[in-house]
């Protein structure tokens, strides 16, 4: 399905201080930082931009946000799954991280995952608007979402003790413990200690503005052990 979202463009980072925020990121994951207008900034890693930080509009919600690639209509829109009040922006721009993209080098994207209070309802909205094919994991209330038997995104049960649903962002890091130790360095706090997930060694971390995202270690491709193959030439 051409039209299918093929992988991610990019992060967007809203955050009330952007400063604060691109100082952490930036020494966290040793981006490259361009600073714009209005306290915007775009994040690199060599050629590849990984994120963008800015202040929220009046309506928007802050947070990470995964803009997606892919899709027939030009310019970005938002995809909202209004049962899990879960959403993400969809661009019909070039995917630069996924399955087709090259592997992830530190402090790029490496995987995504959507938690949901909804699974049924989540899996019914995102295989229908993204044009994806769902798969069941063994482990309990979790799955993926693929094309052409790539995995593109994962999918999770939210759990009681969750604070946070929606897109989960994880980010490469050549080394969990000390990106861990850098993050509570630079004012950020521990939200999960390294676990083995079906991505790989896998912890989370929360920035000083109060927003998580994961990292995995050493990932290698698009979603690191649960590709089962390597990244192959973007199909045509």
């Amino acid at each position: 399905m051409n039209s299918a979202v093929r992988g991610v463009r990019r992060l967007e980072l809203l955050t009330p201080d952007p400063v604060r925020s691109v100082e952490f990121h930036a020494n966290l994951h040793q981006w490259v930082v361009l600073a714009q207008a209005d306290d915007r900034f775009s994040c690199w890693v060599g050629e590849r931009r990984t994120a963008h930080i800015r202040r929220p509009e009046p309506g928007e919600t802050p947070g990470w946000h995964v803009v997606f690639g892919g899709g027939r209509r030009r310019g970005p829109r938002a995809l909202t799954d209004v049962g899990g009040g879960l959403h993400a922006i969809l661009d019909t721009g070039r995917v630069t991280h996924g399955p087709w993209a090259p592997e992830p080098r530190e402090g790029e994207p490496c995987w995504t995952e959507l938690v949901t209070a909804d699974p049924p309802g989540s899996d019914t909205y995102w295989t229908t608007h993204a044009g994806w094919e769902f798969r069941p994991n063994p482990e309990p209330g979790t799955a993926v979402y693929q094309i052409e038997g790539r995995a593109i995104a994962g999918r999770r049960t939210a759990a009681a003790a969750d604070h946070t649903a929606g897109w989960i962002c994880h980010l490469a890091s050549p080394n969990l413990t000390e990106s861990l130790q850098r993050a509570v360095e630079l004012g950020g706090r521990v939200a999960a200690r390294p676990v083995h997930t079906a991505v790989g060694h896998t912890a989370a971390v929360i920035c000083p503005d109060g927003f998580p995202h994961a990292m995995v270690e050493n990932p290698g491709v698009w979603a690191g052990a649960l590709a089962g193959q390597p990244a192959g030439p973007h199909p045509h």
